[in-house]
């Protein structure tokens, strides 16, 4: 498992308003994690199946901004349409003064452990959708980059696992420079984020010397 480097990305799918199918990919450095200072790291949402040639743009991008309002129609190597956005991420569940406005915040506790917890504005769009009979599907990876000049050591609990890996948990040394594969959460983390409740996805430290 010592093979994994340290990025942070989290990857999230919604259908939107019942038919959007979308991945939310981010990259979050340890180096936003540790810092006292709360900080938006730039994220890419895409949506599968969805392109400008059998949608159109501009409604496609108002239904993601009611998700997400800071979307950003951007080019996508698939040709798929897709978005970037920010994460929030830093020390503790309450960041700056746009970390309200995110979908999601990544955040590291005094415990050391680190949570994802979904916006209100998320949350409470979702349970719209879920009273109409369109409830959006929600899917999550991660990825951690270890930015830094130390050695980070990230144990990560049994509701996730790495893509290519069978066993759930597990633990990885992430030397600077290295950065994770996707980490996926299991169905049981899913349901704690769309109940309002902060996912522990690991805990992170500085490895003994």
């Amino acid at each position: 498992m010592k093979k994994l480097k340290f990025i942070f990305a989290l990857a999230a799918t919604f259908i939107f308003s019942g038919c959007y199918e979308t991945t939310l990919l981010t990259r979050m450095p340890i180096s936003a994690l540790v810092s006292d200072k709360s900080s938006d790291v730039k994220s890419t949402i895409v949506l599968t199946g969805i392109t400008p040639q059998t949608h159109e743009t501009k409604m496609v991008t108002d239904n993601v901004r009611v998700f997400v309002p800071d979307a950003k129609f951007k080019d996508f190597p698939t040709g798929e349409t897709a978005y970037e956005m920010s994460v929030s991420a830093g020390k503790g569940e309450n960041g700056g003064k746009n970390s309200d406005k995110r979908a999601v915040r990544i955040y590291l506790g005094q415990d050391g452990d680190v949570y994802g917890k979904l916006s209100k504005n998320m949350l409470d769009q979702y349970a719209g959708a879920a009273k109409q009979g369109e409830a959006p599907t929600l899917k999550a990876a991660i990825k951690f980059e270890n930015d830094t000049k130390d050695v980070y050591e990230l144990v990560v609990g049994n509701e996730f696992k790495a893509s290519d890996e069978v066993q759930t948990g597990g633990v990885y040394t992430l030397t600077p420079g290295q950065v994770t594969g996707a980490i996926w959460a299991d169905s049981a983390a899913v349901r704690e984020a769309l109940a309002g409740k902060a996912v522990k996805i690991g805990t992170l430290k500085k490895a003994a010397k």
